[in-house]
């Protein structure tokens, strides 16, 4: 997995603790929702139309050790 240099102080998504400026993190998107689907139309009351997400993707920092975790529990699962 690619490791990039932290320029700004970042907070692990997986465990929470500090990622300081200059470490190594890796970054990683997480889904909610379906953000590959269409965003749908609602008739609202007065004649308009909005548009309501079906989902969205955003990206988060993740450290070291928890990085070398998920690479370790990816392995384990490929070799049952």
């Amino acid at each position: 997995m690619k490791m990039i240099k932290s320029r700004r102080a970042y907070k692990c998504h997986e465990c929470s603790q500090p990622i300081e400026k200059g470490s190594m993190y890796r970054k990683r998107s997480v889904s909610i929702g379906s953000p590959h689907k269409p965003d749908r139309p609602v008739r609202m009351p007065g004649g308009y139309i909005a548009y309501e997400m079906q989902g969205i993707r955003y990206d988060v920092q993740i450290c070291v050790l928890c990085t070398e975790q998920l690479v370790r529990a990816k392995q384990i699962v490929r070799t049952e």
